[in-house]
């Protein structure tokens, strides 16, 4: 299978590089020191959530490709709480950084992560988890949310 151009890791480094440009324009109505202080809590809280995920998949040998064909269904540990855990960190973490470069403008680039992996992503692992693990996957589904 040929990986899309497209994915959300492209995005999200993509939209990193966009906000450490943005530093370099002066503008008015900054997000001002201490206040930015609070987005190097959200990075490191991002990156243990989608750094402990990545771990689990590759423990498990899951790829993480949404096209890919699943081979498990993950429903422990942070899976308890939330279906996507990898797309959650990597909101929170790219919220973290918009918050530390003081740009409001820059809280736009999570916001559309967020919807990229909702519209285009999320919809195709969730349709290959249901395909393979069909009613399995529904009750999971049924009782775990997929972000917050």
């Amino acid at each position: 299978m040929k990986e899309n151009n497209l994915n959300p890791p492209f995005l999200y480094k993509m939209f990193i590089l966009f906000m450490i440009i943005s530093m370099l324009f002066p503008l008015t109505g900054k997000i001002e020191f201490p206040y930015n202080l609070f987005g190097i809590v959200l990075l490191i809280a991002g990156i243990y959530i989608a750094a402990s995920t990545k771990k689990l998949f590759k423990k498990t040998q899951t790829p993480m490709n949404p096209e890919a064909n699943p081979v498990k269904l993950h429903t422990s540990g942070i899976f308890r709480y939330k279906r996507n855990p990898m797309y959650l960190g990597i909101v929170v973490g790219l919220t973290g950084i918009a918050l530390i470069t003081g740009n409001p403008v820059n809280l736009g680039f999570p916001i559309t992560y967020l919807f990229l992996m909702n519209k285009f992503f999320i919809p195709i692992d969730e349709r290959n988890l249901e395909r393979a693990y069909g009613d399995q996957y529904l009750a999971y589904k049924d009782h775990v949310r997929r972000w917050i």
